[in-house]
């Protein structure tokens, strides 16, 4: 199967909790993709830890990019969408 890259916009209305991010950690290392978020000038991989967990307390109120890269990237989106759904505001 080849890679994919899917990417959307999405508003953070309300910090995540700690387990969330974890959620996105672990869901990135399970499944074999690469996500990244973006925000202004602030980027984070999603298998670096300490620096998602910065990057959504620093980033906790704002309308960022997730890029997603992997061999099943519109399905990975799908089911990262059930974690930020509680969270967002607006997805685009």
């Amino acid at each position: 199967m080849m890679q994919e890259i899917a990417s959307y916009k999405i508003a953070i209305q309300q910090p995540l909790q700690t387990k969330d991010i974890l959620n996105i950690y672990e869901f990135a290392q399970q499944k074999d993709v690469n996500i990244y978020l973006y925000h202004k000038d602030a980027m984070a991989d999603s298998r670096d830890l300490p620096k998602l967990l910065t990057f959504f307390l620093v980033n906790a109120h704002d309308e960022m990019l997730v890029i997603i890269e992997g061999k099943a990237a519109k399905q990975v989106h799908q089911q990262l969408q059930n974690v930020f759904q509680q969270h967002v505001m607006q997805t685009a």
